[in-house]
């Protein structure tokens, strides 16, 4: 993985922060999600479906919390199998509004999640471009390069690597990654995956806490639209793969969904 460069806990702040409770926070990360997620289905021409609906979760209460959940898909050439966006609440100190998009196998787009949410007193960002092979990206060094390949695997992997930063993960991406990582005030999360999951995440993961007020929401805000938008790219321009690589990047996607 590319590493973050001067990220560290804290930085200086340029603009007015103004401070803001749970609840302003939550609600106004929700409406960027939503914008967002509206983007992403009217560009792409997603159908909304019931599936949520169907199973008792457009709309639920979890204890205290209470959510929504709206799903979409595309079948064919727009090639996303399946679209959703979260919303979950418990009305004052905690949320998370979540976007995930996953492919279908025609390209080997990666799947795409953004999340931001309020907890614990800060924010929470979290955004991730899941590879469609297996580039062993969870094997890189702090520096970010990796280890000389040594075995056959190794050297595949190292080929996956280069094909998907022609592809994708370009140095215009990694400077965008290292640019949302150094926003001011954020610091490096203390959530993350279980460990059988992690090996998932591309290189690009963010994974950050942010301040509880307005400069917080409008970076983590910025970052997922910013996100979002290169992961519509993405999926407009891809050209579609021979049938031997659909059938690898099936069985890769069927691998992650079991996780």
């Amino acid at each position: 993985r590319f590493p973050a460069q001067t990220l560290r806990a804290s930085h200086p702040r340029t603009a007015q922060a103004l401070m803001l409770d749970g609840g302003a926070a939550a609600a106004a990360l929700k409406e960027a999600q939503a914008q967002i997620l509206t983007k992403i289905a009217v560009t792409l021409d997603l159908e909304s479906k019931a599936y949520p609906q169907e199973v008792g979760f457009d709309s639920f209460t979890m204890g205290s919390f209470s959510g929504t959940i709206k799903a979409f898909d595309a079948p064919g050439k727009t090639n996303v199998a399946w679209c959703s966006g979260l919303e979950i609440s418990d009305g004052q100190s905690r949320s998370m509004s979540r976007i995930t998009a996953w492919c279908g196998p025609l390209t080997d787009v990666p799947h795409f999640v953004a999340s931001a949410g309020v907890s614990n007193g800060g924010l929470d960002l979290y955004i991730d471009f899941r590879p469609r092979a297996d580039a062993g990206y969870e094997k890189a060094n702090p520096d970010g390069t990796y280890p000389e390949p040594d075995t056959r695997e190794a050297f595949m992997q190292s080929g996956v690597r280069m094909e998907f930063a022609e592809k994708f993960f370009t140095p215009d991406a990694v400077a965008w990654f290292q640019s949302v990582c150094n926003t001011p005030g954020a610091s490096p999360s203390n959530e993350g995956l279980p460990a059988e999951a992690a090996v998932l995440q591309g290189p690009l993961t963010v994974n950050l806490r942010l301040p509880l007020d307005s400069v917080g929401v409008s970076a983590a805000s910025e970052a997922c639209a910013n996100a979002a938008d290169r992961w519509i790219q993405w999926m407009q321009t891809t050209e579609e793969l021979n049938r031997l690589k659909v059938t690898s990047t099936y069985a890769r996607d069927t691998k992650m969904r079991a996780v």
